[in-house]
């Protein structure tokens, strides 16, 4: 609910990449939490990392295709999500069964924040230089 209050006041794509720097950020916290009340408080904080499909990830869609092209792409959109979160959640429990640690899994995440962050700004600049080409037309 906030991240759509926000996202109507400075926008989806700084909403999003916000949302996930500050998952990001609580992952370090988890890394390098100094005692067991900390670990509780950067859970609550790591648990922004929902925000992203659920509010994120909708709103992206509906900025980059409009509302035109809206209904056709957010369905594989919706699956692939949901796959991937399946898949995730299974992948952490396999990263612990190997390695013994929670530490490799949060690593990986870091890994998708960063690539994240980086796939959406990149659609974000192709969404604008597409929108400048059809208002040249």
């Amino acid at each position: 609910m906030l991240a759509g209050w926000l996202s109507d006041r400075i926008g989806t794509l700084k909403v999003t990449i916000s949302m996930s720097v500050l998952n990001a950020l609580s992952i370090l916290a988890l890394l390098t939490a100094p005692n067991a009340f900390s670990l509780v408080a950067f859970s609550f904080l790591f648990g922004t990392v929902y925000s992203v499909p659920v509010v994120g990830i909708t709103l992206l869609t509906r900025e980059f295709f409009r509302t035109v092209n809206y209904g056709k792409v957010y369905p594989g959109i919706s699956f692939a999500l949901s796959i991937g979160g399946a898949f995730s959640l299974s992948l952490v429990g396999y990263v612990y069964d190997f390695s013994g640690s929670y530490v490799p899994a949060f690593l990986i995440a870091l890994v998708f924040h960063a690539l994240n962050i980086f796939f959406v700004s990149l659609a974000a600049k192709q969404s604008r230089k597409q929108q400048e080409e059809v208002k040249a037309l």
